[in-house]
């Protein structure tokens, strides 16, 4: 198969805004730090378009950043090589996490008993919920691994994270769901039920 390609513009591909390496290069940060401060997020996103990067949600393009989770990577794809824009996204990545990290003890110092609470809620709801959509999954994980993060939650780690986001999502819901259930409901499980399953699955891992 041979690929549109031309020396002046590189790579034609289906959408405008791909032509020229085609290359996405994306990072998924975790900031929860900074989704608490609304005027701290704005400067990394400021920063970021300046250098010709996007802000994302964790589903992509249009997005909200559901459980703190960010995407960054490049907008621009034309009449700069591969090594670039990975380079460019390696410059700003170190550096919003470090602005991350201060944030934090920021926060900490600042709002320590507030925190507290709401970290403790958030482990509350997941250990002992009887229904959760997937964005309270989320904000409720993002919190707890906040408090893992500042030394105040401990049993959730970077791995754990990343597993749970992924597996309390719809379709990773349903197909943890118990077999017999998922073939009576057919194709599709309705969201009342994905909710009970999610939140099943989340007290087997936070119950006490």
């Amino acid at each position: 198969m041979e690929y549109a390609f031309t020396r002046d513009l590189g790579y034609l591909t289906g959408c405008p805004t791909n032509v020229g390496t085609g290359l996405r290069a994306s990072v998924m940060l975790h900031l929860p730090a900074l989704g608490m401060v609304p005027g701290e997020l704005e400067k990394v996103i400021r920063s970021a378009q300046s250098t010709g990067l996007a802000v994302r949600g964790i589903y992509g393009e249009g997005s909200r950043a559901t459980g703190d989770l960010y995407q960054i990577s490049n907008q621009i794809t034309l009449g700069r090589s591969e090594e670039q824009l990975v380079g460019d996204l390696g410059a700003l990545v170190p550096s919003i996490l470090e602005f991350e990290r201060k944030v934090r003890s920021a926060l900490l110092d600042e709002r320590g008993d507030q925190l507290r609470d709401r970290i403790a809620g958030a482990r509350e709801l997941l250990g002992t919920s009887r229904s959760v959509d997937t964005d309270g999954a989320l904000t409720a994980l993002s919190l707890v691994r906040l408090g893992d993060l500042l030394g105040l939650e401990q049993g959730l780690g970077k791995t754990d994270f990343g597993r749970l986001v992924v597996q309390v999502q719809k379709g990773h819901v349903q197909a943890l769901g118990p077999r017999g259930e998922v073939e009576e409901a057919g194709d599709v499980v309705p969201p009342s039920v994905r909710d009970a399953w999610r939140a099943a699955y989340l007290r087997l891992r936070f119950g006490r």
